[in-house]
Parts: structure tokens; C-alpha cells; sequence
């Protein structure tokens, strides 16, 4: 039975007042002794004996709560933390008081695990007789599921499979085996790995319970400031994290895009370096969304380095559209109608159905990205089984070696502006805003579609075996030409976001939405003849690939990128 980070993230939130949210779905409500409305700074204002209630609907086992206390490394904070199974009868757990040494999380230990649906921390003052504040609260518990709760913390000691490349636990603590753990010296935490070297790697089950925009806060500290971490879901990467010097324990923070909810693995896959590593606390980010500048080329606002442009112009009279190539791309290229930075921010991609198309094999028009893992790198051929594009990891080893990239997954948050009202009912309000496309075929479409007349639009995905007819997924509404209005659907102009994730033969398509539940799709393309070595190689696409061709010709589909991530093996 492995520890288990139950993450409330409160920011704003206290013990008397200003209790903004909470990230997780566990406690699921949480409610104070009094709302006195006063700045952040006099959140407990005070007044002793107020407290702060969670209730987490069922019981739960905890076996400890950690704190960060607003000017922690000034004064002690003096508290109890209580459990009551009827939110009337309290018994007291802790009775304690901060450190006063740190603006860090400190951990409280409960002498024995306790079970109870409900748990709150009273506020007994503090030794400078003046307001207290608690700004982070978190909770330990264990559970028979296994894996670690996300949004959360993970102390990089209970890692659930390792390789570590020196025989025997150097620092002697904690647990038997390689990995070397040593007793910490920073202020939060107990114990602490380090003596890492090149090609070590840990990793950690972990249950996201919402899906959306995560960062990684990683707890380290570093001499010389060498080596760097890989961080990897489900084998596939989401970042690197080059570790820099530190003059002492500094928690530093990286990007990792969207996680869907469920079981996943975390990896974290080292290279040679002095540092040592405490713990990585995983949490929601949605500051990403609106941190875009709407005063610079889409590029500066996106990592745009791997992909080209196929935009609905003709500018060297070939007549096709033209191709916008990665250093271009990633240079600032823009254009005012079909592809640029919208007022919030976002990357907008539009066309109209008359618009210039990418060959004359092509019905439709689009203003879309195209994967191209070369980086600008033009002795690396477009096509073929090579570094720019990727395979399944089903492929051959020979296959894998030559590829660009192994697996892969696409994730975007967006919200479509616009889609045809004109044309043939077959036709009508479809639009493509993610695909990976193989050398002839198209393992995944991803559409959304909006009928005249109707409110919202659906979702749902086409999957294309090698030659054959495309087999579709409902998602969200239907498909259908005659379908009624999707109860349950999308509207213009409301934001979510998608998965697109290749893991061998399985294709998994997420959609995600704030406050409701994830959508998902899963495909067996075992038999779907992308893995005879025929030369299948494989490319993301994103942005908008409209799908109606006999509407007005100024009649046009439009979206907006908020983010846009392609990650590979």
C-alpha cells in the first residue's frame, strides 16, 4: 500500500477567510468558521478558535496534512488539526505549531494513520500575537488504488519503479534496493535522492483525477548546476528540465501540458549531475491560458519549431496553397486573415471554402499545421520512415531506430469561432482540428461539427485502416447530417481541449471540459494495417481543415489555439 497525495490547492485560502477553490475532486466542499473579507495578509485577522472544515463525502485515511504559512520563516503558527466522523464530534490529532524557519511547506505527521469523512485545522494564534495565514494545504492518504493522486505531492523517495546504476542504497534511508535516499536538509520533506547519475531514472503511478493544464514544481538543489530530467507520461515526453545551480533547496517549475484523467506513469529519466531531488508536486495550471500576448506573432506566444504552415494562399502562382516552412513558421511568420494572434491571445487559424488547396488530389481547403520533427532541418527528407516523422512502437526495431519519434500524443485546448452555414446538408459546419496522418491514409480525424440551426456542435472521430473505409466514433452528439441538437455539445466559441495519443496499437481520443467529465475513445488498430513495414510513417496535424466544398465561396471555418503540445517518445 503506497502513499497517495490528496492536492487542495488553495491559494487564497484560509482558515477565516477568502476560500477561492479547490482543484481536486477530494475534499469535495470546505467551508470556514467566519468570512471577515479583509486583504490576504489578515486572513485569520486575529481571532483564535476559527477553523476550516473539510469534508471529503466518504471517508478517507490521512496520515498527514502540510502547510505553508504566510511569513513562515518570521513567527510559529500555533494550530490543531482535528477528524470527526459526524462534522459534530472533533478529536484532536495534532496539537503543534510551524517552525518559524521556512515560506516552504512543512509536514505534520499523525502518530497513527486515522480514518474520517471529515478533518479541520483550528487556528490557535502565533508568537508575534498577530494575524495568522495559511496559504497551501495538502493532504496524505492512503489508499488500496495504488497510485498517487493528481493534482498533488509526490516525495521522490516513493517511487514505484526504478533503476538506479550504482549497487546499494548509498544513503542508507528508508527503503532497500539502489536508489540512494538520504535524510533531507531541506526544510520540507524527510528524505531526499541523490548521487545520480547517467541514464537512472524513477518513475510513479499516478491517478489524475481532472484532466486540463499542469505544471511541475520540482524541489532540487545543485552545486554546479549539471544535468538535466526528462519528464515522460506514458513513455511519451513532456518536457525537459535542465537543472541549474542552486545556492540552496529552490523549487523550479515546468510546463507539462495537458493530462487527461486516469492512471498514468510518471518518468522521470535522469542525466548525469550534481543535484538531489526532494519531491515533484504536480498541479492545475489554467494562468497558462491567459498568459498568451496578443501583441506578438503566434510563434512567440508557441513552440512552432517542428511544424510548417499550410496556408490558403497562392503568392508563387503554382496554384496551391503555400507552404510556410518550420524556420519561417518559428521565425514570426503571420497573416492577417488566415493564421495570427487573436485579441486573447490565442493562434487563429481560418479559411474560406474558395480558397488555394494543397494539391489537386485535394477537395478541401485548410489553413492547418503539419508535424515536422526535422526542426528546419531540410537534408531530412518530408516523406518516409526517417527523423521527421514517428512510428508505433508495434513498428520493427529497425523501423523505430530510423523514426523521428515513437508513439505519440497530440494535445490542444481551442475553442471553434466559426464553421459553414452554406452548402449541402452532407457538408454543412464540419471541420477537422486535429489528425495524424499517415503516408497515404488517416489513422485519426477529429472533427467537430455544427448543424444549421442548431445551438452546439458535436465531436467525433473518424479512424481510416490503411485503404480501407473510415470507421467513426461518436464522441459528443452524432455525426448524422439530420441529427437533433446535441444536448450535451459544444457551442461556438467554448473553450476545451483534446488528446490525440498513439501507444502502440491503441489509438485514445480525449476530449476535456471544465467541469464535466472526460469524453474518451479507444481504437484497436491492430488490424488496421499500419504496421506491415509498408513504409507507414506518421505526422500530427492541427489548426482548422474544413470539410464543405460546395457552400458560398466566402462562406469559412475558423478556430482559436490557446495551446498546442505534440510530444513523442
Amino acid at each position: 500500500m503506497r502513499f497517495i497525495r490528496l492536492f487542495c490547492s488553495i491559494l487564497v485560502c484560509t482558515l477565516l477567510f477568502g476560500l477561492v477553490g479547490c482543484d481536486s475532486s477530494t475534499p469535495s466542499s470546505v467551508n470556514t468558521s467566519n468570512n471577515n473579507g479583509n486583504a490576504v495578509e489578515n486572513e485569520f485577522d486575529e481571532l483564535e478558535n476559527q477553523w476550516i472544515n473539510f469534508d471529503f463525502s466518504a471517508p478517507v485515511t490521512l496520515s498527514a496534512v502540510h502547510l505553508v504559512f504566510y511569513k513562515g520563516d518570521e513567527r510559529t503558527t500555533y494550530f490543531k488539526f482535528e477528524s470527526s466522523n459526524n462534522n459534530q464530534d472533533w478529536t484532536t490529532l495534532l496539537d503543534t505549531g510551524s517552525s518559524a524557519n521556512t515560506t516552504q511547506f512543512e509536514s505534520f505527521y499523525l502518530a497513527n494513520n486515522v480514518t474520517a469523512r471529515y478533518f479541520r485545522i483550528v487556528d490557535l494564534g502565533d508568537s508575534n500575537e498577530t494575524a495568522n495565514n495559511i496559504t497551501h494545504i495538502k493532504f496524505t492518504s492512503e489508499t488500496d488504488e495504488g497510485a498517487l493522486v493528481i493534482p498533488g505531492l509526490i516525495e521522490a523517495e516513493n517511487y514505484t519503479s526504478s533503476y538506479d546504476s550504482t549497487p546499494g542504497n548509498q544513503g542508507g534511508e528508508l527503503r532497500e534496493g539502489d536508489v540512494d535516499i538520504w535524510q533531507t536538509t531541506d526544510s520540507s520533506g524527510s528524505y531526499s535522492i541523490g548521487s545520480i547519475t547517467d541514464e537512472e531514472w524513477l518513475e510513479y503511478e499516478i491517478n489524475v483525477g481532472s484532466s486540463g493544464q499542469y505544471t511541475a514544481n520540482l524541489r532540487i538543489a545543485s552545486v554546479t548546476g549539471s544535468g538535466s530530467i526528462r519528464l515522460l507520461i506514458d513513455g511519451i515526453k513532456k518536457t525537459d528540465f535542465i537543472v541549474p545551480a542552486t545556492t540552496q533547496w529552490e523549487t523550479k517549475s515546468v510546463d507539462l501540458g495537458i493530462l487527461t484523467t486516469g492512471v498514468h506513469t510518471l518518468k522521470l529519466a535522469m542525466t548525469d549531475g550534481d543535484f538531489e531531488l526532494n519531491w515533484i508536486d504536480l498541479y492545475k495550471n489554467t494562468a497558462q491560458l491567459t498568459a498568451l500576448n496578443p501583441n506578438v506573432a503566434p510563434s512567440a506566444n508557441f513552440d512552432l519549431t517542428d511544424w510548417y504552415l499550410g496556408v490558403p494562399i497562392d503568392e508563387n502562382g503554382d496554384g496551391k496553397s503555400d507552404s510556410i516552412s518550420e524556420t519561417r513558421l518559428a521565425a514570426g511568420y503571420e497573416h492577417p486573415q488566415w493564421f495570427y494572434t487573436g485579441s486573447d491571445g490565442a493562434m487563429v487559424f481560418k479559411v474560406e471554402i474558395d480558397a488555394p488547396k494543397t494539391s489537386t488530389n485535394t477537395s478541401y481547403s485548410r489553413s492547418e499545421l503539419r508535424e515536422m520533427l526535422r526542426a528546419g532541418d531540410t537534408s531530412i527528407s518530408t516523406q518516409g520512415i526517417n527523423k521527421n516523422n514517428w512510428v508505433f512502437s508495434s513498428y520493427s526495431t529497425e523501423d523505430k531506430n530510423a523514426a523521428g519519434g515513437i508513439d505519440g500524443e497530440l494535445t490542444a485546448t481551442l475553442k471553434v469561432d466559426h464553421v459553414t452555414t452554406t452548402g449541402d446538408s452532407s457538408q454543412v459546419g464540419r471541420v477537422i482540428i486535429g489528425q495524424i496522418h499517415a503516408k497515404d491514409d488517416e489513422p485519426a480525424r477529429l472533427y467537430y461539427r455544427k448543424l444549421s440551426g442548431h445551438s452546439k456542435g458535436s465531436i467525433y472521430l473518424a479512424h481510416e485502416p490503411s485503404g480501407g473505409s473510415d470507421q467513426i466514433y461518436d464522441l459528443i452528439g452524432t455525426s448524422s447530417s439530420s441529427a437533433a441538437n446535441p444536448n450535451d455539445g459544444i457551442e461556438l466559441g467554448e473553450i476545451f481541449s483534446y488528446s490525440i495519443k498513439v501507444t502502440g496499437n491503441t489509438l485514445l481520443v480525449t476530449i476535456m471540459r471544465d467541469g464535466k467529465p472526460d469524453v474518451t475513445q479507444k481504437v484497436d488498430m491492430s488490424k488496421s494495417g499500419y504496421h506491415t513495414g509498408d513504409d507507414q510513417y506518421m505526422y500530427f496535424k492541427a489548426g482548422v481543415y474544413n470539410q464543405n466544398n460546395i457552400g458560398d465561396a466566402n462562406d469559412y471555418v475558423q478556430a482559436s489555439f490557446y495551446s498546442l503540445s505534440n510530444s513523442h517518445n
